[in-house]
Formats: structure tokens, sequence, C-alpha cells
């Protein structure tokens, strides 16, 4: 019984991948901009290994050269960074090398690393993984959109009897979806019963989260969306490609699966958060 029970979490442990794969990957480039050498290696070993196992894992297909191609975007990130350029090094040591060496203290698959992964909080990461993954979004990893098998998986359609116009219905499922790689374009959807959908959003200006309550139609390779515009009340469509998970004409859109209405409500409220904790920075009064 132990031993299924490791196997088991050895095997969910893998969802953790892609967000260890993308840490790694800032590490090599800092290791680069700081010319050690010896850990830049143990960095490579080690992604590798990662690599790997997302490849077997949901066939990722990521290859020694997007490695390379990550590590230079990265690079150009932290060369465009606005800090004087005489500076520029120190600024890295102090934020990255304490959080890299640990990640490298084994150069193999570790569970620390893992847990590491689980770890939201940490933000050390996050601008310098957008300047090579376009599918972060803030505090969660989405790796390349070439790999979006797993997303299609869990949301194709249910049916595979096309003859009626409904057919594969997604009742009770959801999506968060994405308008652009701004974490404050982020909503959640909600398909329920009697074909009715439930959106929820952030309102920018009047910095809250707002509901949204619409139809939806899900056909054999699209499911479509009509509401009310909550500004002018005015008629609303969108449809969702169901082998991308993309909006139609929004092309730097992206939706993916999530399990409930409380995952939804807790990421558009840490988004919230962030968005009005920025914005009231520099407030004097």
């Amino acid at each position: 019984m132990l031993i299924n029970n490791s196997y088991s979490a050895e095997n969910d442990n893998h969802k953790y991948y892609p967000n260890i794969f993308d840490k790694l990957q800032v590490c090599i480039a800092y290791y680069e901009f700081v010319l050690s050498k010896n850990n830049k290696q143990t960095a490579i070993r080690k992604i590798r290994l990662y690599a790997d196992e997302l490849n077997k894992y949901k066939n990722y297909n990521i290859s020694e050269i997007d490695i390379n191609n990550n590590t230079k975007k990265v690079i150009k990130y932290f060369t465009n960074l606005r800090v004087a350029k005489a500076n520029i090094k120190n600024h890295l040591i102090e934020k990255y090398k304490k959080s890299c060496d640990l990640k490298i203290s084994s150069a193999d698959i570790d569970v620390f690393d893992v847990f590491d992964a689980v770890d939201n909080e940490d933000e050390l990461f996050a601008s310098a993984v957008k300047s090579f993954n376009p599918y972060y979004k803030y505090g969660y990893f989405i790796v390349l959109e070439k790999k979006s098998t797993e997303l299609e998986e869990f949301f194709k359609s249910s049916s595979s009897d096309f003859s009626n116009e409904n057919s594969g219905d997604v009742k009770g499922k959801k999506l968060f979806c994405y308008w652009s790689n701004d974490s404050i374009s982020g909503f959640g959807i909600e398909f329920n019963r009697k074909k009715k959908v439930l959106m929820k959003g952030i309102d920018e200006d009047e910095e809250k989260i707002i509901k949204i309550n619409g139809q939806y139609n899900a056909l054999s390779d699209k499911i479509i969306i009509k509401y009310k515009n909550w500004l002018d009340d005015s008629d609303e469509e969108i449809i969702i490609d169901r082998k991308t998970l993309k909006i139609r004409y929004a092309s730097q859109s992206l939706c993916e699966p999530v399990k409930s209405s409380r995952f939804i409500d807790k990421r558009l409220q840490t988004t919230l958060d962030k968005f009005t904790s920025e914005k009231s920075s520099e407030n004097k009064f």
C-alpha cells in the first residue's frame, strides 16, 4: 500500500515540473550573466532531466534549442533591466543567488523542487519567466502554447455523437481565461445547468470583482457564450475554440480548465490585491 501511494504521489508531482523547468531556465541565464560557469553546467544538467520528464509525460517536445533560445531571451531581459549598467550584476546576485544555488544543490530531480514549485508566493522569478514564456500568469505557470494536449484532453467534447446541435455539453466544468498576457485581463467561466453561464472578472476602474450571467451553447468544435455588457447593457459574445482553448479574435488569449469556483475566486482576489497595491504604491495620502 505504501509503495502504491508513493508511486501515485510521484506521478502527481509531474504537474509541478513546468514551474520547476521555468525557474531553472532563469537560473541558467543568471549563472551565465554573472559568469558562474560550474553552476550553469549543473543547472543545465538538471533542466535536461526535467525536460526529458516533460517530454515523456505529455510529449512536450522541449529541445536543447528551446533551452538555448530561452536563455538568450532571459539574458536580454536582464540586460534591459531599469538598473544602472554597473549595478545589474550585483542586483541579480542579490535577487537570484540564494534561490538558484538552492535549486541546484542537487543535480537530480528532487522532491524539494516540487515543494518549491507549490509555493506560489515566490515571485522572484515572475518577470524573468515572462520574458521567455508568454503564458506565464501571475503566480501560475503554463509552459508553451504547443503543449496544450493536457488542456485539450480535459476540456474536449464529452460526446462523439455530433448529430445534436449541443454535442458534448460542458455542464459543471470551469475555465479561467486571459484576454492577453496581462494578469488583470483574467476572468473565470462557470458552465451551469440549463445552458447558463456565470462569468467573474475584475473591473479595473471600480477596483472590484464583478459577476455576469449569460447563456452558452457547446458545439462540437467551439463554445459560444452570449451575455450583456455590464457597462452599457449591449449584447456581447465570446467564442472559445475547444481544441486550442483560445478566444476567437484574441490572438494572445488563453484558457485553462480549473476545478472549482473557489479557485477562480482566489485567483481573481490575488490579482486584484496585487493590482491595487501597485496602483497605490506611490500615493502620498
